[in-house]
């Protein structure tokens, strides 16, 4: 009986989310984004860590504009 009172509450509850899904054709544009900014040729004089950085600045400007609240 308990485990009835459970399950009917759970279903009387709703969850609703307003985030964005990334298209394919934005995930291709994403890949193409970080396959250019990490050509070997020309960031053969950066440092890893500037260039982990700058990977870092590419993937949170995606995260952010796909789902601008987190938690």
């Amino acid at each position: 009986m308990e485990r009835a009172k459970e399950t009917s509450k759970l279903l009387k509850e709703t969850y609703v989310s307003f985030q964005s899904i990334p298209s394919k054709k934005s995930m291709k544009n994403m890949r193409e984004c970080i396959k250019a900014y990490t050509k070997l040729r020309n960031k053969m004089y950066l440092q890893l860590e500037v260039m982990v950085k700058g990977l870092y600045r590419i993937l949170q400007g995606f995260k952010n504009y796909y789902y601008p609240i987190s938690n």
